[in-house]
């Protein structure tokens, strides 16, 4: 198979990062090239360099139904041959994969637009982390050829390659959050945190008129409202109280994500806007969240900024979040001492009122003052407005006083009477939502193309009406939200509120071997870049639930996707060590946590254990 000759691209940066006087690495590359040991290894990389970037250009091309990429990845080994390798000399791998984008846009009938050049850049530079990373293994375990290469160099070889890595590993991260300006983005922000077919403002007590940004924790039961305090806030804050808002697009759970917020060119202060802190990582292990406020508020004090945050979290699921909350906030020692608490409780009658003639406005129900007030009573009890959302949201044409005494005591329980009539009247609507409850169990995204693959291949639903069935659910019910251009794209999302799902008698523990299995076999149906983070979640969820071969699978599956994620190692390392009695293997899991994340804390802590009885233990320590 033609294509790039990675050899003198990969040779001309360590040329440049090993010879002193810059007038001698075009000598030192020619003489480097000429050694037949050396051009051999990377000739065997070069091949498996290639058809890995062709296969990734054609699936990103496909993720975003873009034609010039398309085209890129059919023509690949023509536009290959046209570039001339014999006279380059690079300063940094950015200047490489630079003027490589450059030599392929010259290439005849090429002519990539802004978006199709960003994405060659990352999966370019992705791929030439992968080639770096193949060629230190090939050097550490072959003694001649490292010893040629350290003859040649004159240079520890090994480190020179690893910061070559990291450098490539940097050009190639991708942004799994969006930085808004403010005030400019305002209503943007707003309307990401809260559902196309929301009701308007209603005013929260909790959020004052002019509020002073800091750092807060909303914190408060299911169906509080807590998202939407957050809203509030934001819609509330002076316009120039900060100049940025930062919100992950989806959890992050990859230490290097962290790392890339800061290499961010920030104009002034900055507000981290984060909900569900409880779902970042359930099995407690990561410490992503305290290293993304650590990072980001190192990076901004140094040119003399500020971080602020607005975080929100389940009361009832606030041992799930790092740092053993609500304790910590009056812990001095804590990472969560300069935090304050945003406690949602007690609901303003007033509030209630308001809203539940919204809501009733919104869903088109028609009711009387006494049907109203009860309603009222009933809610502000219960301190949880989702419930007047759930009442209305599934009440039909009128709500009378015969329905409100027949109502259960909480949203959950009124939900699983709606989905006992589900069962019979509609059975495929709610097969769309059991598909996105065992996603939810899964903590995964919930991509319409994902939720199709699971209502077809795990509940039997047909294949003709899962989009009548999801046009039912979002149209005439109102129960869910779309986030796309189509109800059934790859990169559409759905969005409902956790209550409604939880009330699904229906458990992916229970179907947990089926379930691992369409995730490896059917894994197409997520965007490209999300996969490595899906079989990531997925094997955290297996391995709490006992499920360890299946947690094994996914993890496996996630590094074959991309074998430098150092969270996969990580788990995979500590569950060899915890359930499968492997103590070498386990270490060597541990030993590349820390060489691709080398800021990786915990996984130092655990690979170097205080206790001396702990199986691993890293030579060194």
């Amino acid at each position: 198979m033609t294509g790039l000759e990675i050899a003198p691209i990969l040779l001309s940066v360590l040329a440049n990062r090993t010879v002193p006087t810059k007038s001698d690495v075009r000598g030192k590359l020619d003489e480097v090239s000429r050694n037949t040991k050396i051009s051999d290894e990377f000739g065997q990389l070069a091949a498996e360099f290639n058809r890995s970037l062709v296969d990734r250009i054609e699936s990103r091309a496909k993720d975003l139904d873009h034609l010039e990429l398309q085209s890129l990845a059919f023509h690949w080994d023509i536009i290959a041959e046209q570039i001339d390798f014999t006279e380059i000399v690079f300063e940094s791998e950015e200047e490489a994969v630079t003027w490589l984008i450059e030599e392929v846009n010259e290439a005849e009938d090429v002519n990539l637009d802004k978006e199709a050049s960003e994405e060659l850049q990352k999966l370019l530079s992705e791929e030439f982390r992968n080639v770096v990373d193949d060629f230190r293994d090939r050097v550490i375990q072959n003694e001649e050829l490292s010893q040629q290469l350290q003859a040649k160099f004159q240079a520890d070889v090994l480190d020179r390659l690893a910061t070559i890595r990291e450098e490539f590993d940097q050009l190639a991260y991708r942004r799994p959050y969006t930085l808004y300006s403010f005030p400019e983005d305002r209503e943007r922000v707003i309307s990401t945190l809260l559902p196309e077919n929301t009701v308007e403002f209603v005013d929260r007590q909790e959020v004052p008129k002019n509020p002073d940004p800091g750092r807060y924790v909303v914190v408060g039961p299911s169906g509080a409202g807590k998202t939407r305090i957050l809203a509030a806030f934001i819609n509330r804050l002076p316009e120039n109280s900060v100049n940025h808002i930062l919100l992950p697009d989806e959890r992050m759970l990859d230490p290097a994500d962290v790392r890339g917020i800061t290499r961010e060119e920030f104009a002034g202060d900055v507000l981290l806007v984060w909900e569900d802190i409880h779902r970042i990582d359930e099995g407690g292990e990561s410490l992503v969240l305290e290293s993304a406020i650590h990072e980001l508020s190192h990076a901004l004090d140094s040119d003399g900024h500020t971080l602020y945050a607005l975080l929100e979290a389940r009361s009832g699921q606030l041992h799930n979040v790092p740092g053993n909350l609500p304790a910590a906030f009056d812990d001095e020692q804590s990472f969560w001492s300069d935090f304050e608490e945003l406690r949602v409780e007690n609901v303003d009658p007033d509030f209630i009122h308001d809203l539940a003639v919204r809501m009733a406005d919104k869903y088109d129900v028609s009711t009387t003052d006494g049907v109203l007030e009860a309603l009222i009573d009933q809610t502000a009890s219960r301190s949880a407005p989702i419930y007047i959302d759930a009442v209305l949201g599934t009440a039909g044409d009128e709500l009378t006083i015969s329905d409100m005494e027949d109502l259960p005591d909480n949203v959950e329980d009124l939900w699983k009477i709606q989905y006992e009539s589900l069962q019979s009247d509609s059975r495929d609507e709610l097969y769309v939502l059991a598909s996105m409850k065992l996603l939810y169990d899964l903590n995964l995204p919930y991509y319409s193309k994902l939720v199709r693959t699971i209502y077809l291949e795990l509940l039997s639903g047909d294949r003709g009406r899962f989009r009548r069935s999801v046009e039912q659910l979002k149209e005439k019910r109102q129960w869910i939200d779309i986030r796309g251009e189509d109800l059934v794209s790859r990169q559409t999302q759905y969005y409902i509120h956790d209550v409604q799902l939880e009330a699904i008698q229906v458990r992916a523990r229970d179907d947990a071997s089926e379930l691992s299995g369409v995730l490896l076999s059917e894994e197409e149906s997520l965007p490209t870049y999300t996969r490595p983070i899906a079989h990531l979640n997925a094997g955290a969820a297996f391995s709490k639930w006992g499920h360890i071969s299946l947690a094994i699978d996914q993890w496996k599956a996630a590094l074959d996707l991309d074998p430098t994620f150092p969270e996969v190692h990580f788990n995979y390392g500590l569950l060899l060590a915890k359930h499968q009695g492997n103590p070498t293997e386990a270490e060597t899991h541990l030993r590349k946590a820390i060489e691709y994340d080398p800021e990786f804390l915990e996984a130092y802590y655990r690979a170097c254990p205080r206790n001396t009885d702990r199986e691993i233990r890293f030579h060194g320590c």
